[in-house]
């Protein structure tokens, strides 16, 4: 007899077989015992879940001739054999991908109009019929709207969503599910042991995770390294076939990561890379393993949700210890970037290279919540003023725009220039009053800063400025200075060497100033590593 493939020899031929969908076999057997059989079914979910396999368990259950209807289909009255090896002319099957247009739809409709060869029902099996166009799906509709009391349809497809709800609400539907990895792994060893081979429990692992739920992704998974090791396969002969980079290897990665070893890390990824190992798969692998760090470091009670054996949950429970919250999330966001980067890229190795730098660097970075956390404890103090800073780490622009949605920090001079020379010829006045002399020497300077509390005045020469120096003449002035602008105001004097103090030595000068009489700003620029740019006047 000529070779069979796994997945073929392998299909179930009861209800009782189809693994992990006992939810569709009780409703189908019920089906069967209540003599309850519509006109048509809608078979949906994800390939290789059982969807056409139970389309012809089905078949074969209800023409079967077996009396019992608990025991059917029994599987050796002429009819289900008929259906098992695919010779009976009343199961049609008819592939919906190829078959998809409307000539192919009205031929089906002039053909059903025949009665069954040699039984009660005649079936219709359309697998993927949300390929058929919508003039077939139009034309298909009359027929299940008044179909013959012989016909039953039967649909299979991966995308519900895309048959119209005309054709759904003239069908009973049943949604199958993905095959879990425990019976997964059930399934696969109960051939592997028929067939004769030995596989780890490690190797069935791999290959269940990879199956992603279809069982025919796994059989045909298992049957290549039948194919490729012969009777005994281990774990490192599954990771060799699929491309995948080892538990070990995904550990020494995220161990160099969290070291910020660049050249470590790099020289891991040579080593993958010369292996053959499918560089989109390793960032999935990546992606999958720091989700499940992520988990981790929420809660340890998320461990019941992670797949993960024994020997992977160890490591990986030490490994959650070197990473902050926020910067696994920084590190999953990166590697959803990187892995859509690698689909297009004909140079994945140095797409891949560059985005690991950028995984490394993410660990200088300042977080956000950080910053707020520090800006609110700042707040709290009571020291509302407004700053303008520059931060040292990367994405200042964006930090700093969501600071400004967040907090209301603000250091802002208590008098701006401008109001204070539109104030000084006021102040002249008074002090014309109170100490005449004073006018002449003050005349000769000019207002050229201020910072909070402090007046500055300039002069170029330092025989006024020493005038002005003098303990009872700079109280009269402080004095005048506070009632003309109702508030408290020290007098600095500096000298000037030409008509005016350069910008730079004034900004120098007032920001001196504000670190000496304002402890929170000087605080806030240790806390973020910044410096002052510039001092708004409002």
């Amino acid at each position: 007899m000529s070779y069979v493939a796994l997945a073929r020899k392998w299909r179930p031929q009861r209800f009782e077989e189809l693994i992990g969908q006992e939810h569709i076999t009780t409703s189908l057997k019920n089906v069967i015992l209540g003599n309850r059989i519509t006109q048509a079914y809608l078979f949906a979910g994800p390939r290789g879940t059982g969807k056409t396999t139970a389309a012809r368990i089905l078949a074969k259950a209800i023409n079967c001739q077996e009396k019992d209807l608990n025991f059917r289909p029994c599987n050796n009255c002429n009819f289900c054999l008929e259906v098992t090896k695919g010779s009976s002319l009343d199961v049609l099957e008819i592939d919906g991908a190829s078959n998809r247009g409307i000539d192919e739809i009205r031929e089906l409709r002039e053909r059903i109009k025949f009665a069954p060869v040699s039984l009660k029902y005649k079936i219709y099996i359309i697998d993927e019929v949300h390929m058929l166009t919508e003039p077939a799906f139009n034309a298909l509709l009359k027929t299940l709207e008044e179909p013959p009391s012989y016909a039953i349809f039967i649909f299979a497809t991966t995308d519900p969503n895309k048959v119209p709800l005309t054709i759904l609400s003239r069908c009973q539907r049943y949604d199958f599910r993905r095959i879990s990895k425990e019976d997964m792994i059930k399934a696969l060893e109960r051939i592997a042991q028929e067939e004769g081979v030995i596989v780890d429990s490690s190797a069935l692992d791999l290959i269940s995770l990879k199956a992603t739920g279809s069982l025919r992704d796994g059989q045909t998974i298992l049957e290549q390294l039948i194919t490729y090791k012969g009777e005994v396969i281990k774990k490192e002969d599954v990771l060799s076939l699929l491309g995948k980079a080892s538990y070990e290897n995904l550990i020494n990665l995220s161990q160099s990561i969290s070291c910020q070893d660049i050249t470590r890390c790099l020289s891991l990824i040579k080593e993958l890379y010369y292996q053959g190992l499918d560089l989109k798969q390793l960032v999935f692998d990546l992606l999958q393993f720091y989700k499940d760090l992520y988990l981790l470091k929420i809660s340890s009670h998320l461990v019941e949700v992670l797949e993960l054996s024994k020997n992977e949950l160890d490591p990986l429970m030490e490994q959650v210890k070197n990473y902050s919250l926020e910067y696994l999330k920084n590190i999953i966001e990166c590697l959803k970037k990187l892995y859509s980067e690698l689909k297009g890229t004909d140079h994945p190795k140095l797409i891949l290279e560059l985005g690991m730098m950028d995984l490394i660097e993410l660990k200088d970075k300042v977080p956000i919540s950080h910053i707020l956390s520090q800006l609110k404890e700042i707040e709290e103090r009571g020291k509302a003023k407004e700053l303008t800073f520059s931060l040292k780490k990367d994405d200042s622009v964006s930090l700093l725009s969501e600071l400004s949605e967040h907090s209301s920090l603000e250091i802002i001079p208590s008098l701006n220039l401008e109001e204070a020379q539109r104030g000084w010829s006021l102040l002249l006045e008074r002090l014309k009053k109170k100490k005449a002399s004073l006018i002449g020497f003050l005349s000769q300077g000019e207002i050229i800063g201020i910072n909070n509390d402090t007046l500055i005045l300039g002069f170029k020469e330092s025989f006024y400025s020493k005038m002005i120096e003098k303990k009872e003449n700079k109280e009269i002035i402080e004095e005048e200075i506070r009632n003309v602008f109702n508030q408290e105001l020290r007098l600095k004097i500096v000298a000037q060497k030409k008509n005016e103090v350069k910008k730079e030595e004034a900004d120098e000068l007032n920001y001196s100033l504000l670190l000496d009489r304002e402890p929170v700003v000087k605080e806030t620029l240790e806390i973020f590593e910044g410096q002052i740019i510039s001092i708004k006047n409002k």
